[in-house]
């Protein structure tokens, strides 16, 4: 069988067309009597504004690209991790759930310890665990050194994961407590976990922007002038910038914008060779774990949930996320069915659909390499903005930040009350039971 070389392939019945050809032909097609009237019907119908700025065309072609550089994003070898959530009350319960967790198909736990009433005993959480070969992300609200020193006294072998602890975020929120104490406390921390080189101990979260109703431009903007604010404070307590780089981990929350959301991933991965450059660091492949998104995720017909989850998971992974944590449909990390249908979203895209089989599947789309590169680019006007007005926590003082998230917000709330923007069970097809939809589905508010 003679396979013909795809480089000379051609097929001499279709005629190319470009641009202007489709555009033409959907002109014609508008049952309109006047030219005016169909490029009225065009731009209203055909084209659209998103919350991030950017016009999204009704077809892409080889021309929206040709000037865009060929880049192909870093993806994991084995794909991507499947972090299992697990809310830590208490230490025997928890280490049955990671147990079974991990029996039943996890490659990773999120150990969350903030809602601990009291000091946990690591040996107890841990036992039978390696952090050798399970990676292990701890979630707390006050990070403590003792932290790390129990995991050294159990664990002196390599470690795999990360502390899930981001002061920058509470102090956006008015919760920082003593921010400068906090960053002291990271100080100690990465030369701590050093020799460890799959532990991450700075983790710069975008969920609380995400959450107030950022857009996907907002969300990489004010997420890397956050890394930055680190870096910065850091590099002022003697931490080595190159340590800095290699203890970060991005998490950030995904929610069904399908193609916004994979081209938001796809951007991080840009806008962080970015940042390698402006520090001359040598650019290593950015560690990004995806969430899906809280806030559409309502009580009121919550197993239509498990549809958002799955989209939410697809993007991730097409995306290139390192690891993702799919929360159960109705937000019950001690539902045992819930949290087995969360799990089992991330096993059946590797196993079953072959996610990970193509690194960076995306690549050489029209539409998602015209969109990364959009978005990269208007993310980084949003960045330098913020740090020539005198960087994050400035812009958190003046109010720049909170002012830019309810622009936002409000354009969201109010497609949502218009009913321009659909969420099933909320603003359409609402339950019977439900007397009155609810628009504020926000989780987190910026003031």
């Amino acid at each position: 069988m003679n396979v013909p070389d795809e480089k000379n392939l051609s097929f001499p019945e279709f005629s190319p067309s470009d641009s202007q050809a489709w555009r033409a032909q959907i002109l014609q097609d508008i049952r309109k009597a006047t030219a005016e009237e169909k490029e009225a019907v065009y731009e209203e119908k055909m084209r659209w504004k998103t919350y991030e700025g950017i016009t999204i065309e009704p077809f892409y072609t080889q021309q929206d690209i040709a000037s865009i550089p060929e880049i192909r994003f870093p993806a994991p070898a084995q794909g991507w991790q499947n972090r299992q959530y697990i809310e830590v009350r208490g230490e025997k319960e928890a280490n049955a759930q990671a147990q079974e967790a991990i029996s039943g198909g996890a490659d990773a736990l999120l150990l969350d310890l903030s809602k601990t009433t009291g000091p946990i005993n690591l040996s107890h959480l841990l036992q039978h665990m390696k952090l050798s070969q399970t990676p292990v992300s701890f979630q707390v609200q006050h990070f403590s050194i003792d932290l790390l020193t129990q995991l050294q006294q159990i664990a002196p072998y390599l470690w795999k994961g990360s502390v899930y602890y981001d002061p920058l975020a509470a102090y956006r929120s008015g919760k920082e407590g003593d921010l400068d104490s906090a960053v002291d406390l990271l100080a100690q921390a990465i030369p701590f976990t050093s020799k460890h080189p799959q532990f991450r101990t700075l983790t710069v979260s975008s969920h609380h922007f995400h959450e107030a109703g950022a857009s996907a431009v907002q969300e990489l903007a004010f997420l890397l002038n956050s890394f930055v604010e680190y870096a910065h404070q850091l590099s002022e307590r003697g931490i080595a910038i190159q340590g800095i780089f290699a203890s970060t981990e991005f998490s950030v929350s995904v929610s069904t914008n399908y193609f916004m959301e994979i081209a938001k991933i796809r951007a991080l991965h840009l806008l962080w060779q970015q940042v390698s450059k402006a520090y001359q660091v040598e650019s290593n492949p950015a560690y990004i774990h995806a969430h899906t998104a809280r806030w559409n995720k309502p009580a009121s017909d919550a197993y239509n949930n498990m549809i958002r989850a799955t989209i939410e998971a697809m993007a991730a992974a097409l995306g290139g996320v390192a690891s993702m944590t799919v929360m159960p449909y109705n937000n019950n990390p001690n539902d045992a069915l819930a949290t087995r249908i969360a799990k089992n979203v991330s096993l059946i895209l590797k196993e079953e659909s072959y996610f990970d089989n193509v690194l960076d599947v995306a690549s050489g789309s029209y539409y998602l390499e015209s969109l990364t590169q959009r978005l990269a680019a208007e993310a980084w006007k949003l960045f330098q903005t913020v740090e020539a007005s005198g960087g994050y926590r400035q812009a958190v003082k003046d109010g720049f930040i909170k002012e830019q998230l309810m622009q936002v917000r409000k354009a969201k709330e109010a497609d949502l009350q218009s009913g321009k923007q659909v969420l099933v069970g909320v603003n359409k097809y609402v339950p019977k039971e439900v007397s009155e939809p609810g628009f504020s589905v926000f989780k987190n508010r910026p003031d």
